[in-house]
């Protein structure tokens, strides 16, 4: 879990039955992962905190993977979907 998230009651990523998907998405995988994880997280009741959440970070600080409907590739924070 990531530091000072805000709480994302029923947020699908945190939901034992699909957050391996987001782990997965979050290291190295596949673009099916991601495509699968990305699909997930835009129809999560929590999407718009989390993307509030997420966008309010400075880039270098975003998790890898996807997270509030983005696709966040690497370390720098940079958003490729």
């Amino acid at each position: 879990m990531i530091a000072h998230t805000p709480n994302l009651a029923g947020a699908v990523c945190v939901d034992p039955a699909t957050r391996n998907l987001f782990d997965a998405a979050a290291g190295v995988c596949t673009t099916a992962v991601l495509q699968e994880a990305a699909w997930a997280c835009g129809r999560c009741p929590a999407l718009t905190a989390c993307r509030l959440w997420v966008e309010g970070l400075p880039p270098a600080r975003r998790p890898r993977g996807v997270v509030g409907g983005l696709v966040i590739a690497s370390r720098t924070g940079r958003v490729v979907a």
